[in-house]
């Protein structure tokens, strides 16, 4: 095995570092990668079971017929965690449909939880109409915190936030926590969205 081959095994290893800095596998090395090193690679990606984000991500780095057999298996396997990591690393390889499949019940899933974070980094990006009507309802129907995230997301998304996070606009988006207060700020949140469409040249 050569030492580029080595190097890039050493990092399948998951190991606590790893896993706490979200690092991925080596995929740099595919670019000093002989044709050789990068067949090896390949075959050493595809022997592994799609695991996590990072077998998503080296499959789609990898580009192939075969990666990318291996990707839609791995789609078509249903596990909701994987395929929020083909949204987030391989959405090419996805129809907008999918997608929208896989963020919008994580909209509507009861709690706080990772997929939830995964999906609203995805919709800064990523956010097709579906995925707009699912954000308003789970502003209204979601748990306080989640609504409170998923209403500064709206305000962000439609230019009347610099920020995703809510920073700018605080007491109003607090109103979501109270169940008194709710229905009034939600009625006031889609009125600055239609204002703002309005606005749009």
């Amino acid at each position: 095995m050569s030492d580029l081959l080595e190097r890039f095994s050493e990092s399948l290893v998951m190991n606590h570092d790893r896993w706490h800095d979200g690092e991925g596998y080596a995929l740099g090395l595919l670019d000093e990668a002989t044709d050789a090193e990068r067949s090896a690679i390949e075959s050493l990606i595809l022997s592994r079971a799609v695991q996590d984000w990072r077998d998503v991500e080296a499959l789609a780095v990898l580009g192939t017929d075969a990666a990318r057999k291996k990707l839609r298996e791995a789609y078509e396997g249903g596990d909701p965690a994987i395929r929020l990591a083909l949204v987030m690393h391989a959405a090419d390889h996805l129809t907008e449909e999918e997608a929208c499949g896989v963020l919008v019940p994580l909209l509507k899933e009861k709690g706080i939880h990772d997929g939830l974070t995964g999906a609203l980094l995805v919709i800064e990006e990523f956010h097709p109409a579906p995925v707009i009507e699912a954000l308003l309802d789970a502003a209204r129907d979601r748990e306080g915190p989640v609504a409170i995230g998923c209403a500064a997301m709206l305000l962000y998304l439609h230019g009347l936030a610099s920020s995703p996070h809510g920073f700018e606009d605080r007491p109003f988006l607090l109103r979501f926590l109270e169940a008194s207060e709710r229905a009034a700020a939600h009625e006031e949140l889609r009125a600055r969205i239609a204002s703002a469409m309005v606005k749009k040249p």
